[in-house]
């Protein structure tokens, strides 16, 4: 009898649960490219979804594997595409941003050690209102393109 009375509480719970889960800022498809011999700079890529019906704001990055994790973008300058260092990036309610060669993308300065192919590496990526959201980062090969290449 007290099973009974507790199962719609349950399910109510677990469906909850399943609904929260899917409204949570996530970092997917996180990628870098393997680092050509004595580089100390590597670069990394990813997927940020947010499905909330808020914004959110990425406001810092780090990673084990570099003493600094600096959010980069690419732009164009007239006829020269130039890179400059920003201070966080804005995700718009319902909003992905993708960090892709050619746009936004994380630079690792003074790797620790070179990023081999067939490697990963923890990336943890700091939202103001999600807080630390933590990604395993798979090294894909020196020329890759994206996760699927």
């Amino acid at each position: 009898m007290i099973l009974r009375g507790l199962l719609p509480f349950l399910v109510a719970t677990l469906l909850a649960g399943a609904a929260a889960a899917q409204t949570k800022v996530s970092v997917d498809q996180a990628w870098a490219r393997a680092t050509p011999g004595a580089a100390t700079i590597g670069a990394a890529y990813f997927a940020i979804v947010n499905p909330t019906g808020s914004a959110d704001r990425v406001i810092a990055i780090s990673s084990p594997i570099a003493e600094r994790a600096e959010i980069h973008q690419h732009y164009l300058d007239g006829d020269v595409m130039r890179m400059r260092k920003v201070p966080g990036v804005d995700i718009g309610p319902g909003e992905t941003v993708i960090f892709k060669p050619g746009g936004f993308h994380l630079m690792l300065v003074n790797l620790r050690q070179p990023l081999r192919q067939g490697d990963r590496f923890p990336l943890t990526v700091r939202f103001e209102n999600a807080g630390d959201v933590h990604v395993d980062v798979t090294v894909l090969s020196v020329g890759a393109k994206g996760p699927s290449s």
